[in-house]
């Protein structure tokens, strides 16, 4: 920290870290990936509800319903993104 009262930017694997874990604010250079999404009503519902009901923030329970199901489909994903991968590299080989 200076003498001013800043903090120094963080490294790239504080930056990795805290985002992972959604403890970036208020430390400079770490940022969280965002996206805007649109729930349907009763799916908004479930996640409000069952946030609350575990004592997380939205955000943390939808981040949470997402780990698991990447850890149940982990086969599936490594598949598609390397579909994806593959699709991406002969588009720019044409």
């Amino acid at each position: 920290m200076s003498r001013y009262g800043q903090q120094a930017i963080a490294g790239f694997e504080e930056r990795q870290e805290r985002a992972e874990t959604l403890r970036t604010q208020g430390r400079k250079g770490c940022k969280a990936v965002r996206i805007n999404m649109a729930f349907t009503p009763s799916n908004y519902r479930f996640i409000k509800v069952m946030a609350r009901a575990t004592g997380r923030t939205m955000t943390e329970y939808a981040n949470l319903i997402i780990a698991r199901f990447r850890e149940d489909h982990f086969d599936a994903y490594d598949m598609a993104r390397d579909l994806i991968i593959d699709a991406t590299e002969s588009r720019w080989d044409d």
